[in-house]
């Protein structure tokens, strides 16, 4: 899907949900952070660094289908905890997660890889 699609489709939306088995970065998760959206994700390991539980978004257990629809079932109901809890994915994101410092990081361990040859 193309960039300005998906803005507009994140633009869209009320909630990011993912239900994923496993993950290792999730950029589609950190997109939706940066749109704004509170976080519905299992409780993996990737998804474990992104949410702040209750304040950008809630965890749920792999393979809880009742619990996952009762989170969205929650944010649905409740559009004053859906925009606290954006507005919190956004500034979690931009505060933890800027493409600057993580290509910084990048550059850094190539630089101490380098200098272990």
């Amino acid at each position: 899907m193309e960039q300005t699609r998906v803005k507009a489709c994140l633009a869209s939306a009320d909630v990011f949900v993912s239900a994923s088995k496993w993950e290792g970065m999730p950029n589609a998760c950190l997109e939706a952070m940066a749109a704004g959206l509170p976080l519905v994700l299992s409780r993996i390991a990737g998804h474990e660094e992104l949410v702040e539980e209750g304040k950008n978004g809630f965890l749920f257990e792999q393979d809880n289908g009742s619990a996952l629809a009762d989170l969205i079932r929650g944010l649905a109901e409740s559009p004053a905890i859906r925009l606290r809890m954006g507005r919190e994915s956004l500034r979690i994101a931009s505060e933890r997660f800027r493409w600057e410092d993580s290509a910084a990081r990048c550059l850094e361990i190539f630089e101490r890889c380098r200098n272990l040859s």
